[in-house]
């Protein structure tokens, strides 16, 4: 028997059609199909990083900039300073003086310092007050050192001397160490708050410089011993805290950093002192260095400031 197949257009268009897709079916399963793992990694839209980098706008300036003061040159310290209250001075070990080399006569080399204008106080109404020393070659026999705490000191320093023949050495071995001035028990003289107008000092920063807010001072006074002891708690402000506040350096009239090497006086008038309590005899007077400056620092030439004819 013989079989005939006739074509038509429409047999021949669909036979076509499926020999077509039986080849596409063919490339994508075979030997030469794309793995996955082959694949290229996708591109990331320009949109979130472009050439690897991604840029920042930047505004364009509208008009001419006032340059910035940094704070290594200049301070700006609040209309109303809080200071810190801090607990009353604890009993620490007496620090031992380190002794002191004598050196041979005329070869001591002396530090280049130089004394910069850099205090800016007031003086009182009239112009007019008497210094009493406490301290400028020798400790005044009415004052000790031995509260001080977290330092190691010398009053024999020879190289680095503002007035006279020697000042006083300060190295601290701890944050917040102070050199403490007291007034020593069996004192021959009490010194009354309401005679004194201020105290000043000459501070010198050492061989580094000595940031404003790094260095505090304080008065502390007693309203029952004319002299410092641990235990006194005579002084009590209106809320029943008994406290002195640490005034730092920005607040005596710096305007910038102490350079190295350089003495300044610092006053501090305690008319001025706006968070101390009142009391009646004056008993101690601590500097004390902060958390980061660490450096040897030297104090000369302490002195009250009393009111009176000069």
């Amino acid at each position: 028997m013989k079989f005939t197949i006739h074509h038509s257009p429409f047999t021949i268009h669909y036979l076509a059609l499926l020999i077509a897709f039986a080849a596409l079916l063919s490339a994508c399963g075979g030997e030469t199909a794309v793995q996955a793992g082959a694949a290229e990694t996708p591109t990331i839209h320009p949109y979130f990083a472009g050439d690897g980098a991604v840029e920042t706008a930047v505004p364009t300036p509208s008009g001419p900039y006032t340059p910035t003061i940094s704070a290594l040159f200049a301070f700006v310290p609040s209309p109303t300073p809080r200071p810190l209250p801090t607990r009353r001075p604890t009993s620490t070990p007496t620090m031992t003086p380190p002794p002191s080399p004598t050196p041979p006569p005329d070869e001591t080399p002396q530090a280049e310092a130089t004394a910069a204008p850099l205090a800016i106080a007031a003086l009182p109404e009239d112009g007019r007050f008497n210094e009493i020393i406490i301290y400028d070659d020798e400790l005044d026999p009415n004052w000790t050192l031995g509260e001080s705490w977290g330092i190691t000191y010398t009053l024999t320093e020879t190289a680095v001397v503002y007035s006279g023949d020697v000042a006083a050495s300060v190295t601290p071995l701890a944050e917040f160490g102070a050199v403490f001035f007291t007034v020593a028990p069996g004192a021959l003289q009490e010194y009354l708050r309401e005679d004194v107008l201020g105290v000043s000092l000459w501070l010198n920063s050492g061989d580094d410089y000595l940031p404003l807010d790094e260095m505090a001072v304080t008065i502390l006074g007693s309203n029952a011993t004319p002299y410092w002891t641990e235990d006194d708690d005579s002084v009590e402000q209106a809320e029943g805290e008994s406290f002195f506040s640490e005034t730092r350096l920005y607040y005596l009239g710096l305007n910038a950093e102490i350079p190295p090497n350089t003495w300044v006086e610092v006053i501090i008038w305690l008319d001025q002192l706006p968070y101390d309590p009142d009391y009646v005899y004056i008993t101690g007077i601590y500097v004390k260095n902060g958390d980061v400056f660490q450096g040897t620092y030297y104090v000369d030439r302490v002195a009250l400031l009393m009111g009176g004819e000069s």
